[in-house]
């Protein structure tokens, strides 16, 4: 049996051991017209006419363009007699018409339209890791490697969570109880924004912890919060973490997801599943 003291102060050890950590987280014209007419001015008059003159004034627009309009004034005559048998008493009825015409400039100012598109980056298309269930290949788990090399992976199809195949960790017997399985991250890796890393794993008596973490520039990351394992002996348990980078860690480039694990001795075996990294 080993003591939860000794777990706790073997995980630190390793832990610490193992990191490099930095202290940042992975014109127109108008026209107006009045027109009077019918005007008529009667003078004299008598029980008898002998003649009636009468004057129109007839008005026609003609529209010369789009910009310019007039107003022509036609004057016609016409004259009517009309004889009687009894006394000749003239009668004259007037007509006049006068137009007025009035012409308004005005200005038209033409407003042009600007429309302004605004674009935004959409996110990126391309999964960030691949292989992510272990099912790409029957006997390779590329591009999963091994980080320390202290431990062998390998397919399995016995022993898996969902699929066909799982990864299988083991230890070779050295010193270095510690290990990770490791891929870089494909795609566009946003600054700021905080990702999720989960992965299901299934540890046997002598795997104690687990750890999520993502790492830049030559394997440099932050100190992960490992996930005790010691209760999940031989059952499949879901671990997850998260993981933020800055722009200056993405600009140094070498970008990793990493999933570490601490065993008690050579003898520890874990088996991993439906690996997830995403925003």
């Amino acid at each position: 049996m080993i003591s939860q003291a000794f777990i706790a102060a073997f995980i630190t050890a390793y832990l610490a051991a193992g990191s490099q950590a930095g202290p940042c987280k992975p014109n127109s014209r108008i026209t107006e017209s009045l027109i009077t007419s019918d005007l008529s001015t009667v003078v004299g008059s008598s029980t008898a006419l002998s003649s009636v003159e009468t004057t129109t004034a007839a008005a026609s627009s003609t529209y010369l363009s789009n910009e310019e309009s007039s107003v022509i004034i036609t004057e016609s005559v016409s004259s009517t007699e009309t004889s009687l048998p009894s006394e000749e008493t003239s009668t004259t009825a007037l007509s006049t018409t006068e137009g007025i015409t009035t012409e308004i400039a005005t200005t038209t100012e033409a407003v042009t339209a600007t429309a302004t598109t605004t674009t935004s980056e959409e996110p990126s298309n391309v999964p960030f890791i691949r292989n992510a269930g272990f099912e790409d290949y029957d006997s390779s788990v590329e591009p999963w490697q091994m980080y320390n090399n202290e431990g062998t992976v390998s397919i399995d199809s016995d022993i898996k969570y969902d699929g066909r195949h799982s990864a299988r960790i083991g230890m070779l017997g050295s010193k270095l109880l510690q290990d990770f399985i490791r891929q870089p991250l494909q795609g566009s890796v946003t600054a700021g924004v905080t990702y999720t890393m989960s992965a299901w794993v299934r540890p046997n008596s002598y795997c104690v912890a687990a750890t999520l973490l993502c790492s830049y520039q030559n394997n440099n990351w932050d100190n992960p919060e490992p996930v005790v394992l010691t209760e999940a002996t031989d059952e499949w348990t879901y671990i997850s973490s998260t993981c933020t980078y800055t722009q200056e860690q993405i600009d140094s480039g070498d970008l990793y997801l990493m999933i570490g694990f601490i065993f008690a001795t050579s003898q520890g075996v874990v088996y991993i599943d439906d690996v997830n990294f995403s925003a």
